[in-house]
């Protein structure tokens, strides 16, 4: 073999080995980009993004009843900022990092368990029967609206797209291009 032969099979590998990694990270890029637009638009219509602001619409209102009764109970200040907190940190998920469909996921969880506890601490309370109605109606429509979150598209979605991972080629480049999981919003891996 000459000289020249050489050097373009060895060319022609590098190019063929280089390929690969931008192969796999175009693919994932693609694959993605798919999941997300299931985010923000899923099979039925249903915007997850629009069902988190739902839910958080429902907490700030849930705080607005509980700021009458904060007084009353050194608790339910306590309560209360610990939903604000998780709101916060919701609304602060909001970005194009990486990992913001994660915070989003953690933010939402948190602020269930979070309103559930500032509800229980509220209904303690010797409370008018109007604002324990608007407590169950808050509570309701955010149940509501989790309940269409964790029936949407999107988290199929995700986890199809995340069972491609562990699959040539993708697998055994994902590390080295630093392709990540995508969370699902109804606690299934």
């Amino acid at each position: 073999m000459n000289k020249k032969n050489l050097i373009g099979a060895l060319v022609m590998a590098g190019m063929i080995l280089l390929s690969l990694p931008l192969g796999a990270a175009h693919s994932a890029k693609a694959l993605r980009e798919d999941v997300e637009d299931e985010y923000y638009y899923d099979q039925t219509g249903y915007a997850i993004y629009e069902g988190l602001d739902a839910r958080v619409a429902a907490a700030e209102n849930l705080i607005t009843v509980a700021e009458r009764y904060e007084d009353a109970d050194d608790g339910v200040e306590d309560a209360m900022e610990r939903v604000e907190d998780y709101i916060t940190m919701y609304e602060n998920a909001y970005s194009w990092e990486e990992d913001h469909l994660e915070r989003q996921v953690r933010a939402n969880n948190g602020l269930s368990e979070a309103a559930e506890a500032l509800s229980a601490r509220l209904n303690a309370l010797p409370i008018t029967d109007r604002d324990a109605q608007a407590i169950r109606e808050q509570l309701a429509d955010m149940d509501s609206e989790q309940d269409k979150i964790q029936r949407s598209s999107y988290n199929d979605a995700a986890r199809d797209y995340n069972e491609k991972l562990t699959h040539f080629p993708l697998s055994l480049f994902r590390g080295f291009l630093g392709i990540g999981d995508i969370p699902t919003f109804d606690g299934t891996p």
